[in-house]
């Protein structure tokens, strides 16, 4: 049988700073993306992309538009020109694969 534990406020204070802490140095690791260049291959840029949005926390639902901000004009007016719903920019999956294709 579990036994339940329990903890104090200052105990719960103290992990979540060092959550935090760990959150905050495990983000200042990663390498946020430039700019995508055209010439580059797009598979290789999500991946880092992902391992990014990961690393900092940004939600799924949330990934596609800050993806975009990280394409030259062109290629984001193009995406945008598609009139993606909210529904489907939410799905970050789907979305992957829209900007594959």
């Amino acid at each position: 049988m579990a036994t339940e534990k329990k903890f104090t406020e200052e105990e719960v204070k103290e992990e979540l700073k060092r959550l935090k802490d760990d959150l905050r140095i495990a983000a200042s690791t990663v390498k946020k993306p430039q700019q995508y260049a055209p010439e580059k291959d797009i598979k290789i840029f999500l991946e880092d992309f992902e391992t990014y949005r990961q690393m900092i926390g940004i939600s799924a639902a949330t990934a596609y538009k800050t993806f975009l901000s990280y394409l030259p004009d062109e290629q984001r007016l193009k995406l945008r020109a598609k009139k993606y719903n909210d529904e489907d920019m939410e799905d970050w999956g789907k979305m992957q694969q829209e900007i594959i294709t």
